[in-house]
């Protein structure tokens, strides 16, 4: 990447960058080109990648598993935000209105399901927050009411 960002010529670059000659480094590249070593690479990469983030798996099961007709709402306020250095926290207070049963319309207002908040913790990298953890601490959780089908005439 060097060579192709800066321009310099193979034989130019200082083996203490590459770990070895830069005619060497040239070498390995063309022979793993030639060897498709790029595309696999790219396909491991990926695949362990995707290894390491079993919160998607996760949530794709719990989303899946919720009844098709849940109306779900969370009400989010950021209150305290607290940066220091790369790292950074921040706690969120949320509300959660949920009812199962809906099919359209407006529901008539009941009490929430969740009160609680979040603690976040984020990293900069690049210039660019991401979010490293989440804990969720409920203060208030109760159950999911069905709403009841409107009379058949």
């Amino acid at each position: 990447m060097s060579v192709l960002r800066t321009g310099v010529a193979w034989r130019d670059v200082p083996a203490e960058t590459m770990g070895c000659s830069g005619v060497t480094a040239w070498s390995r590249l063309r022979e793993w080109t030639k060897a498709g070593v790029w595309p696999r690479l790219h396909v491991a990469l990926l695949t362990e990648l995707r290894r390491g983030r079993p919160g998607h798996d996760a949530l794709r099961t719990y989303f899946g598993s919720r009844p098709a007709d849940r109306l779900s709402r969370r009400i989010c306020t950021d209150i305290l935000v607290t940066v220091t250095s790369a790292d950074t926290a921040a706690t969120t207070y949320f509300t959660t209105y949920r009812v199962d049963g809906y099919s359209e319309g407006l529901v008539p207002l009941r009490p929430p399901v969740q009160v609680g908040h979040y603690e976040d913790t984020f990293r900069k990298v690049d210039d660019t927050w991401l979010l490293a953890t989440r804990t969720l601490f409920p203060s208030f959780a109760g159950p999911t009411e069905r709403l009841a089908r409107p009379a058949q005439s």
